[in-house]
C-alpha cells in the first residue's frame, strides 16, 4: 500500500471535521483582514488630518514670506517708508489673508509695528499681549546666520490656540542684514475648523490637555476613544511651538460591524478549538503512525551522516511505497558523493604535490600586496620557513627595486592583465639582494597569482661578461702598443687607433707572425720579404 493511498485514506475519513476547520480558519481570516484594513483607514484618516494641518502652515509660511521678503517691509522696518502701515496695513488685508495678527519686530525682538482685526467682522481689537510675548520668544530662536531661517506653530494663548508664522524680512533679492521679522497669526478658531472640516470631510474640532494625557497621546500617535458601540473619537496630538505641552484636533470615527464582531468571534473560537482539537489528536496519531515516524527516521539517519560525514553509511529501506523510494534514492546520491569525494581528494593531492613540488615559486596575492598562498619554493627563495611570516609582512616588504616599485607592478597588471618575464630586486631575510624572475596575472577582482624564478647567478654571469667586454674594448682602444687580432679565417681586427695611423695598410694575411710588419712600413703579401 503506497503512502499516498495511505494519506488519501486518513482524508477521506477526516474531511467532515475538515469543513469546520475551514470554515473557522476562513472565518478567523477574514476577521483579522477586516480590523487590518480599519486600522489602515484609521491611520490614513489621521495621516490626511496631518496633511492638512501641515498645508496650512506652509500657506501661511509662503503669505509671510512673500511680505517679509518685500523691498517696502524692509524699507519700512529700517524707518524709511513711514506711509507703508497706511498702503499695506489697512483692515481689509486680515480677512483676505486670513489672519487675526501681523506684527513687525525689530532684530532685538522689540515691536515695531502690531496690529490685530477679527477677519469675520473687520473689527479692530487689543493686541494681545500673551501673543506678543510668546513671538518674541520664538523670533530669539532665528539664527542670524541663516537669513531664510523661519519658524512656525501653534502657541497657547490663554484658553485659546494661535496659528501662527514668523520670517526675517529681507530684501527682495533675499538679501541683508535683516531689518527685523515678521509674524502673522490667525486664532484656531470655528472658522478656521469648519475650514479643516470642509478640508477633510469630517467634523474637526478643538480639545485642550494636560502635559500628561498630551504625552500618552503624543507617543502613542493617536488616540481612539469608543463613545459608543459603533462610534469612536479620534485625537491626533499636536506640540505647541514652545514648551512641552500640547493639544489635540479630534474628530469621529464610525467603526464597522466587524469590529464589534470579535467578541462574537472569540466565543465561536473556543467551540472550534473544543471540537478541533480531538480531531487534531487523531489526525496526529494516524498521521504519525503511517509517515512521521518513518520520515523521522529518514532525516535521523541523513542528519548522523551530515554529522559523522560518513558517506558510506547505508539506509535500511523497507517496503515500497513513498518513503521506501526515497531511502534507496538517499544511497544512491550517498554512493555518488562518497565517489566525488575520493575523486576530489586525490585530485587535490594531485594538485598539492604539483603546487609544492614546481621547480619556481607561486604566489597568490590581492593588490596592495597582502600574500593569500605561496608554495614552499617562494619560502625558499626568500628565505622563509612559515608562510605566515610571509603574510604578516607582504609583498611591499621585498620589493627593493627603485624603478619597479609594488604600485607601479600592480598599476602595470591591472593595465595588461597580464606580465611576463619581468626581472626585478628583492631583498631576502638575510638581507642580501636577489634578482628574480617574475611572471603574473590577474584571477579576480582584485587577485592575481604570479611565479618566482631566482636568476641571481644569471645576472651576475652576464654582467661579468658585460664587464669583461668593457675591459677588454678599453684594452685594445687605448693601449700605446699596436695590438693585431687576427681571427680564424686570417683577417686582422686592428684597433681604431691604427685605423688613424698615417702609412699603415693592413692586409690579408695567413700562417704569418704579426711581428713581420712593423710601422710604419707598408705591410706586402705573406709570401714577399719584409
Amino acid at each position: 500500500m503506497s503512502l499516498r493511498f495511505k494519506v488519501a485514506s486518513v482524508i477521506g475519513v477526516i474531511s467532515p471535521c475538515s469543513f469546520f476547520l475551514t470554515f473557522f480558519a476562513t472565518n478567523r481570516l477574514l476577521l483579522r483582514d477586516s480590523l487590518k484594513l480599519e486600522n489602515e483607514d484609521l491611520a490614513g484618516k489621521v495621516t490626511q488630518l496631518s496633511r492638512i494641518i501641515e498645508s496650512e502652515r506652509k500657506n501661511l509660511e509662503r503669505i509671510v514670506a512673500d511680505w517679509a521678503f518685500w523691498d517696502d517691509t524692509y524699507e519700512f522696518l529700517g524707518g524709511e517708508y513711514p506711509e507703508y502701515v497706511d498702503v499695506n496695513c489697512t483692515d481689509d488685508v486680515f480677512p483676505n489673508l486670513g489672519i487675526y495678527f501681523l506684527g513687525f519686530f525689530k532684530e532685538d525682538g522689540t515691536l515695531f509695528y502690531g496690529k490685530s482685526v477679527d477677519p469675520n467682522t473687520q473689527r479692530p481689537f487689543p493686541l494681545p499681549q500673551e501673543l506678543v510675548r510668546l513671538v518674541q520668544q520664538v523670533g530669539a530662536s532665528l539664527s542670524p546666520g541663516y537669513l531664510l531661517d523661519r519658524r512656525s506653530g501653534f502657541l497657547p494663548v490663554g484658553k485659546e490656540v494661535w496659528f501662527f508664522a514668523l520670517s526675517w524680512v529681507l530684501t527682495s533679492d533675499l538679501s541683508g542684514p535683516p531689518q527685523g521679522f515678521l509674524v502673522m497669526a490667525r486664532k484656531v478658531d470655528e472658522p478656521f475648523l469648519g475650514h479643516l472640516s470642509d478640508l477633510f470631510g469630517h467634523r474637526v474640532t478643538l480639545e485642550m490637555v494636560d502635559r500628561a494625557s498630551f504625552a500618552e497621546k503624543r507617543q502613542k500617535g493617536f488616540v481612539v476613544r469608543e463613545t459608543t458601540p459603533f462610534q469612536a473619537i479620534v485625537a491626533v496630538p499636536f506640540p505647541y511651538a514652545l514648551g512641552e505641552d500640547g493639544f489635540a484636533f479630534t474628530f469621529p470615527y464610525r467603526r464597522s460591524f466587524l469590529v464589534r464582531g470579535q467578541e462574537v468571534a472569540k466565543v465561536l473560537l473556543w467551540g472550534h478549538v473544543a471540537g478541533s482539537l480531538a480531531i487534531f489528536l487523531f489526525l496526529f496519531l494516524l498521521v504519525e503512525h503511517v509517515a512521521v515516524r518513518r520520515v523521522l527516521r529518514l532525516t535521523s539517519f541523513l542528519k548522523r551522516v551530515r554529522e559523522a560525514g560518513d558517506f558510506t553509511a547505508r539506509f535500511e529501506a523497507k517496503g515500497n511505497d513513498e518513503v521506501a523510494l526515497v531511502g534507496e534514492a538517499v544511497n544512491v546520491l550517498l554512493e555518488e558523493v562518497e565517489r566525488k569525494r575520493k575523486e576530489l581528494v586525490e585530485s587535490e593531492a594531485r594538485f598539492r604535490r604539483l603546487f609544492e613540488e614546481v621547480p619556481v615559486g607561486v604566489y597568490q596575492a590581492r593588490f596592495g600586496g597582502e600574500i593569500l598562498q605561496a608554495n614552499p619554493k617562494v619560502l625558499e627563495i626568500l628565505g622563509y620557513t612559515e608562510l605566515r611570516e610571509l603574510q604578516e609582512l607582504g609583498l611591499s616588504s621585498f620589493r627593493q627595486d627603485a624603478f619597479l616599485s609594488l604600485a607601479t607592478f600592480e598599476q602595470f597588471l591591472k593595465e595588461r592583465g597580464e606580465i611576463q618575464n619581468v626581472v626585478s630586486t628583492w631583498r631576502v631575510r638575510d638581507g642580501s639582494l636577489r634578482f628574480l624572475r617574475e611572471s603574473a596575472r590577474v584571477i579576480g577582482e582584485d587577485v592575481y597569482e604570479g611565479t618566482l624564478e631566482d636568476v641571481t647567478e644569471e645576472v651576475l654571469a652576464r654582467e661579468d661578461v658585460r664587464r669583461n667586454e668593457m675591459y677588454y674594448r678599453i684594452l685594445l682602444e687605448y693601449s700605446s702598443d699596436g695590438v693585431v687580432v687576427l681571427d680564424r679565417e686570417g683577417y686582422a681586427l686592428p684597433p681604431l687607433r691604427w685605423r688613424t695611423s698615417p702609412g699603415t695598410l693592413l692586409r690579408r694575411f695567413r700562417g704569418c707572425s704579426p711581428f713581420l710588419f712593423s710601422i710604419p712600413r707598408t705591410c706586402v703579401e705573406c709570401n714577399s720579404s719584409s
